[in-house]
C-alpha cells in the first residue's frame, strides 16, 4: 500500500512539473509566435508600402506613355498653318479642302483614328472617327451641358486639357485631348485634338497583371476618369452635369478615410509629397498612393491590397522550423528535469505526506549536496519543531481567540459611538440649511440636490431674504466628512454676519463682490493665516447671487464656482474667478467681479459644486463635465420644476451608474420672474 501511495504522489508531481514546463513552453512559443507575427507583419507592411509607391510611379509612366504620342500629334495639329488659316476663314472652300486633307493625314497616325476641330467664331464642330463615313459637322451650343467642355477650355486659356465624355454627334464615349488653337497674336480661335476609344484606353491602362492592385484615375474634384468598372466610367462620360458624376469618394467606406483622401489630393494638386495612406476601399483596408499628372490635370491612385501582395502565409515555413526547434528544446528540458528534480522531490513529498498525517518520526535519507539535499535536511528539522509546537498549540489558539473577541467588541462599541456622534453632527449641519418655506418665499420655483460623500460634508447652500430681494450662495468647503462640516458651520456664521451687515449700505458696498471680499477676510482671520497651521490649504469655493427685485437684476460673483442662467431659450455659463476664499500658501490680492444680469420675464438659474462636474461615470469613469451639464440644463428649461428636477437627477444617476461618489455633491436650481411681486 505504501508503494502505491508513493507511486501516485510521484506521478502527481511529475504531472505538475510537466504541466509547468509545458505552460512555460506554451508561453515562450506564443510569445515567439507573437513577435514573429509582429515582425512578419511589419516586414509585410514596409514591403507593401514600397510596392504601392512603385506601382504608382509605374502607372504614372504608363499613362504618360499611352498619351504622349497622341498628345504630341494633337499639339502639332493645333499648330499646323493650314489648319489655322482655314479656321480664320472657315467659309473659304479651297482652305477647307486643304484643311480636311491635313486632318485626314493626322488621323491616320493617331492611335484610335479619331480627331476633331471646334471653331470659336462660328461654334462649328468637325469630327472624324474610324466608324464615320466622313467628316461630320455639328454646332456647339453654350446652353447644352454636353458642349460645356469647349467653353470651359476656351475660358481657361490653357494650352491643352483632357476630358472623358460622351459625344452625342458620334454616339461614342472617348478620352478627348483638347489643344487650344491660337492665332499669330496668341488669341484662342478654337480647339483641335483627338479622341481615344474609352474601352481600349481602360483595357490598356487598368488591366493590371499584378494581384491585389487597382488603378484609378481622377481629376482634381475626385471624379472618376478611369476605373475597372466600365459602367461607372460610361456613366460619368454621359453625365451632363458635374454633380451627376460619380467620384472616388463613393468607393471609400469610412468618412475619415474620405477626408484623408481629399487631403492627399489637395497636397498632390499643390505639388507636395503625399506618401502612402491606408483607406477602406470597397470595405477592405488597403494602401493608396497618389501620383500627380500635372500635364493632364489628372491624378493616378494606386490602391494595393497588402494581404494579396505579401502576407503572413509567406512566412509559414520559417514558423514551422522555429516551432520544431522549440519542441526539441522542450524534450531535452523534460528529460533533465525528471532525472535531476522530479524524482528527488518525490521522496520529499512522501515524507511531507507522513507529517501531514501526524507522523513526525520520518526517516528521510540524506540527499545530494545541492539545493534539494539542503531542502531535505531543513525539512527534518522542521518536522521536529512542528512536533514540539503542536502539543501547546490548542491552548495558545484559545487564548488568542479570546483576546481577539474582546478587541472586536471594543472596536464595535467605539464604532457605534463615533457613528452616533456623526449622525448628531448631521442634524446640526442640516439645521443651517434654508427650509423649503424660506426658499419658496424667494424663488419662483426650485429644487435642491444635496448629497454629501459621507454623512456630513463640506457643501452647503445659503439663502437669506433682504430688503431688496434675496441673497443666495452655494459653497464648497475644503475637506469631506467632519472637517468639511466644521468648515460649513464657520462659513455659514460669517456669511450671516456679512449679509446682515450689508443691509442699508450703498449698492457697491452690498454687491456680491464686496460680500466675498469681506467673507474672505473673516474666513482668513478665523483660520489663522500666520498660525502653525498656515501650511494647510483651508478655504472654500463659492457662487453668490443677489436678486434685486425692483430692478429685475440678478447680481453674481463667484470664486471657483460658476452660475448657469437660462433665459429666452439660451443658456449662459458665467464663470467665477479662478481663486478661492480662505488662506493659501500663494499670497496674492484676490479680485472679485460683479456680473449684473437683467431678467426679462421668466428665467432660471443653477448653482453647482465641483462634485457635480467631477461626478465619475460612463464606461471609463470620466467626469460628468460642463458640456453634459449644459445639455441637461437646456433640456430642463421648458419643463416644470418637478419634471426638470427628475430629468437632471436621472441624467446624473444614469451617468454615474454603479461608480462610487468621490466628492460632496450639490446642485441648486431656481426660477426668477421679474413680473411677479416679491420675487
Amino acid at each position: 500500500m505504501g508503494t502505491t501511495r508513493r507511486t501516485h504522489r510521484q506521478n502527481s508531481l511529475r504531472r505538475s512539473f510537466l504541466a509547468v514546463i509545458l505552460a512555460v513552453y506554451a508561453a515562450v512559443t506564443v510569445g515567439s509566435m507573437l513577435v514573429f507575427a509582429w515582425s512578419a507583419g511589419s516586414i509585410s507592411e514596409r514591403y507593401a508600402t514600397r510596392f504601392c509607391i512603385s506601382q504608382g510611379e509605374l502607372q504614372k509612366e504608363k499613362i504618360l506613355s499611352l498619351l504622349d504620342r497622341d498628345l504630341a500629334l494633337s499639339r502639332k495639329l493645333a499648330d499646323d498653318p493650314t489648319i489655322v488659316r482655314w479656321m480664320l476663314r472657315e467659309n473659304d472652300p479651297r482652305r477647307r479642302e486643304l484643311a480636311f486633307a491635313q486632318l485626314e493625314s493626322y488621323r491616320r497616325f493617331l492611335r484610335d483614328g479619331a480627331n476633331f476641330l471646334a471653331i470659336k467664331s462660328s461654334l462649328s464642330y468637325y469630327a472624324r472617327t474610324p466608324v464615320s463615313t466622313g467628316v461630320e459637322k455639328a454646332r456647339l451650343d453654350p446652353g447644352n451641358p454636353a458642349d460645356r467642355w469647349f467653353f470651359q477650355a476656351i475660358s481657361a486659356n490653357k494650352d491643352y486639357s483632357l476630358n472623358v465624355d460622351h459625344n452625342a454627334m458620334l454616339g461614342e464615349n472617348r478620352v478627348w485631348i483638347n489643344v487650344l488653337v491660337r492665332s499669330e497674336d496668341g488669341t484662342p480661335i478654337g480647339i483641335a485634338g483627338c479622341g481615344l476609344d474609352l474601352t481600349n484606353f481602360l483595357a490598356t491602362l487598368l488591366d493590371n497583371p499584378e494581384r491585389g492592385v487597382t488603378t484609378i484615375i481622377v481629376d482634381a474634384r475626385g471624379a472618376l476618369q478611369a476605373y475597372r468598372d466600365r459602367d461607372l466610367i460610361a456613366h460619368n462620360a454621359e453625365a451632363e452635369r458635374d454633380a451627376e458624376k460619380i467620384d472616388v469618394y463613393s468607393l471609400v467606406t469610412r468618412a475619415a478615410d474620405r477626408d484623408e483622401l481629399r487631403r492627399g489630393l489637395g497636397l498632390a494638386e499643390a505639388g507636395k509629397p503625399v506618401g502612402v495612406m491606408s483607406i477602406s476601399f470597397l470595405g477592405r483596408r488597403q494602401l493608396c498612393s497618389i501620383s500627380s499628372l500635372p500635364e493632364l490635370g489628372w491624378y493616378d491612385l494606386a490602391i494595393v491590397d497588402a494581404g494579396s501582395v505579401i502576407g503572413i502565409s509567406d512566412f509559414v515555413p520559417v514558423a514551422i522550423v522555429t516551432l520544431a526547434a522549440l519542441a526539441a528544446v522542450l524534450a531535452a528540458v523534460i528529460a533533465a528535469a525528471n532525472r535531476l528534480v522530479v524524482r528527488p522531490i518525490g521522496r520529499l513529498t512522501e515524507a511531507a505526506g507522513l507529517v501531514a498525517a501526524g507522523s513526525y518520526d520520518i526517516a528521510l535519507p540524506d540527499g545530494p549536496r545541492n539545493e534539494i539535499g539542503r531542502l531535505g535536511a531543513s525539512f527534518r528539522i522542521m518536522a521536529e519543531k512542528v512536533k514540539v509546537y503542536t502539543t501547546g498549540l490548542e491552548s495558545l489558539v484559545g487564548e488568542r481567540t479570546r483576546e481577539l473577541r474582546a478587541a472586536n467588541e471594543d472596536l464595535e462599541a467605539s464604532r457605534r459611538r463615533i457613528l452616533d456622534s456623526i449622525e448628531y453632527a448631521k442634524l446640526i449641519q442640516d439645521s443651517i440649511f434654508p427650509t423649503e418655506a424660506e426658499l419658496s418665499s424667494g424663488f419662483a420655483g426650485h429644487f435642491v440636490m444635496a448629497r454629501q460623500r459621507d454623512l456630513v460634508g463640506g457643501d452647503f447652500f445659503f439663502f437669506r431674504r433682504t430688503s431688496d430681494g434675496f441673497c443666495a450662495a452655494l459653497a464648497d468647503c475644503t475637506g469631506h466628512g467632519v472637517p468639511g462640516a466644521f468648515m460649513t458651520m464657520l462659513v455659514k456664521a460669517h456669511l450671516d454676519r456679512v449679509v446682515d451687515a450689508s443691509e442699508g449700505r450703498s449698492e457697491s458696498q452690498a454687491a456680491p463682490s464686496a460680500l466675498l471680499r469681506e467673507l474672505d477676510g473673516l474666513v482668513t482671520g478665523s483660520l489663522g493665516r500666520e498660525s502653525e497651521t498656515a501650511h494647510l490649504e483651508n478655504g472654500l469655493d463659492i457662487a453668490l447671487v443677489r436678486w434685486k427685485k425692483e430692478k429685475s437684476e440678478l447680481w453674481f460673483s463667484g470664486a471657483g464656482l460658476p452660475l448657469y442662467l437660462m433665459q429666452g431659450g439660451e443658456l449662459a455659463e458665467i464663470p467665477g474667478e479662478r481663486t478661492h476664499l480662505g488662506f493659501s500658501q500663494a499670497r496674492r490680492t484676490r479680485m472679485f467681479r460683479d456680473h449684473r444680469l437683467v431678467i426679462e420675464g421668466e428665467a432660471r438659474a443653477c448653482l453647482v459644486s465641483d462634485g457635480v462636474l467631477d461626478l465619475p461615470g460612463g464606461e471609463r469613469g470620466l467626469p460628468f463635465g460642463r458640456s453634459r451639464l449644459a445639455a441637461l440644463l437646456k433640456r430642463s428649461a421648458s419643463l416644470g420644476f418637478d419634471r426638470a428636477g427628475e430629468l437632471i437627477a436621472a441624467g446624473l444617476a444614469g451617468w454615474q451608474g454603479a461608480r462610487s461618489q468621490r466628492d460632496d455633491f450639490s446642485l441648486v436650481y431656481f426660477g426668477l420672474d421679474s413680473r411677479k411681486e416679491g420675487r
